[in-house]
């Protein structure tokens, strides 16, 4: 498996999940730089640090979906992003952090097409919008053809 690939689901993971939480997303991307080898840009809320630590935890829980065979580190910004998030609630390395862990792996299991389906966007495109990411979800759960939307036309050049 590609580096590139498991970047892309990985991803791909933190913006489905974010999307099924309600979080905006402004943008995701597969672009490698001296800090990351993508990021999904999302603005997280206050209101549930739960759902952010899920959402965080979505991205290296989708990886190993896609590849079990990685034995790959989690992304250490993220872990240092949770584990702040943690700290600041008051959740321990415990029960309830385990707990929020496999919940996000029953997320990404629930909505593995619609990871799949992103991750695929962005090793095509490898810049999408939030937009873009909304689209295919509310798409692939009315049973929509995603890529007869104005957005993926933009995307593709078509528009």
């Amino acid at each position: 498996m590609q580096k590139f690939e498991r970047t892309a689901y990985h991803e791909a993971g933190h913006a489905v999940i974010a999307y099924r939480f309600n979080v905006y997303i402004k943008e995701v991307d597969v672009i490698p730089n001296s800090e990351r080898n993508g990021v999904a840009k999302c603005f997280f809320s206050d209101r549930n640090p739960e759902d952010n630590i899920v959402i965080l935890f979505a991205g290296h829980e989708a990886q190993i979906v896609f590849d079990p065979d990685d034995k790959s580190d989690p992304s250490i910004v993220d872990y240092r992003e949770i584990w702040d998030i943690c700290d600041r609630v008051g959740i321990g390395n415990g029960a309830p952090y385990r707990e929020l862990k496999n919940r996000a792996k029953q997320m990404v299991l629930d909505n593995w097409i619609e990871i799949q389906t992103v991750a695929k966007a962005l090793l095509r495109f490898e810049r999408i919008t939030g937009t873009l990411v909304k689209e295919i979800v509310e798409d692939l759960d009315r049973g929509k053809d995603y890529t007869a939307g104005w957005e993926w036309q933009w995307h593709q050049g078509t528009l």
